[in-house]
């Protein structure tokens, strides 16, 4: 499952969505943005989709599929702006 959305990610709802009786491992990972990235200070992010982003999600989520790499990959990805030290992706 791929979504993309202006809306921060609940990640209990996340959570919910992955099969967990079947995983060997649950991992979520969220982005956080960098007040100091390679000595340059950053404020703020803006997160803007280009081109398909759905269709480029599934594209990489079947590919791992494919290579046996993951059973039940479920990606969320959140566009619009965050605050540095903040993640751009959690509700």
């Amino acid at each position: 499952m791929e979504i993309v959305s202006n809306n921060p990610i609940d990640p209990d709802k996340a959570y919910e969505c992955i099969k967990k009786h079947t995983a060997g491992s649950v991992v979520l990972h969220f982005a956080v943005v960098r007040p100091i990235s390679e000595n340059k200070t950053t404020d703020s992010v803006a997160f803007h989709a280009d081109g398909d982003v759905d269709e480029e999600l599934h594209t990489i989520s079947e590919d791992i599929r494919k290579k046996g790499g993951a059973e039940n990959l479920h990606w969320r990805s959140r566009t619009g702006h965050s605050k540095a030290g903040k993640s751009k992706d959690v509700k």
